[in-house]
């Protein structure tokens, strides 16, 4: 396969050095920066799920449906992998969870807000 033997372990350490940088730039977003500003855009978003929620007595079924009655747009987050996960307590209009997570839900940090005690939370697993 390779006649090299340098040749092999240089694919070897370049492929270990590629392997280890986009692991690296897939965690970097989760500076206290971002993280802050991310969950500054999720209070935004908050705010408007209640809104929604004091006129049709319910959350919505998609942060979709708050725009653009209650917001221009939906920001990202910056931290994790760029998308808000929300969660509803169905059309019972009981609670949800509105957070941001990395790209591996097994070993990436995710950060949440729960309506039930209004507090965010950052479990870095």
């Amino acid at each position: 396969m390779c006649g090299d033997i340098f040749g092999c372990r240089k694919i070897v350490v370049l492929a270990v050095g590629l392997l280890l940088a986009s692991t690296i730039s897939a965690c970097s977003n989760w500076t206290k920066e971002n993280i802050n500003e991310s969950r500054r855009r999720g209070n935004e978003i908050i705010s408007a799920l209640e809104a929604y929620r004091a006129k049709h007595q319910s959350y919505p079924a998609k942060l979709e449906e708050l725009v653009p009655m209650y917001l221009s747009e939906i920001k990202s987050p910056l931290a994790g992998n760029g998308q808000w996960k929300y969660v509803t307590g169905g059309n019972e209009g009981k609670g949800f969870y509105l957070g941001f997570e990395g790209n591996d839900p097994d070993t990436d940090p995710v950060s949440y807000f729960s309506s039930e005690d209004g507090k965010w939370y950052m479990d870095t697993r």
